[in-house]
């Protein structure tokens, strides 16, 4: 596995492999070095980062970009509702053919390698 999708709590893991989303919790508001690590160990390069859509989320966004830009390929995605436990299936649906799926496929043909960092609401580019 060289992407992964990074969620706050394991309740947005778990709605994620319904849709068969590959996703793993960082289990607060940090993402260690020791968590990072982990990851570098199975082989990931490259993260989604689907934060909360909330104060705390969005403070963890900007932290965890601030940090880990230089050591993943970061895309970050911006959901119409607090979490992806909050979104219907049919929004789920919606994301996974737009968002998720087309940066599962851009990372798996090396698309994104110019930039480590991908903003997308819809899938729009913005290099940072």
């Amino acid at each position: 596995v060289n992407k992964i999708s990074l969620v706050e709590g394991p309740s947005c893991v778990w709605r994620l492999d319904d849709f068969l989303i590959p996703a793993c919790a960082v289990l607060g508001k940090t993402f260690s070095k020791e968590q990072a690590d982990l990851l570098k160990m199975l082989g990931v390069s490259s993260i989604l980062l689907i934060n909360d859509q909330d104060d705390a989320g969005m403070e963890f966004r900007q932290k965890f970009i601030n940090t880990w830009y230089s050591t993943f390929k970061i895309y970050v995605t911006t959901l119409p509702k607090k979490d992806v436990t909050e979104m219907s299936d049919e929004e789920i649906a919606k994301y996974e053919t737009c968002d998720f799926i087309c940066w599962i496929n851009a990372v798996g043909q090396n698309n994104i390698s110019n930039s480590n960092i991908w903003i997308s609401s819809n899938s729009t580019r913005t290099n940072s």
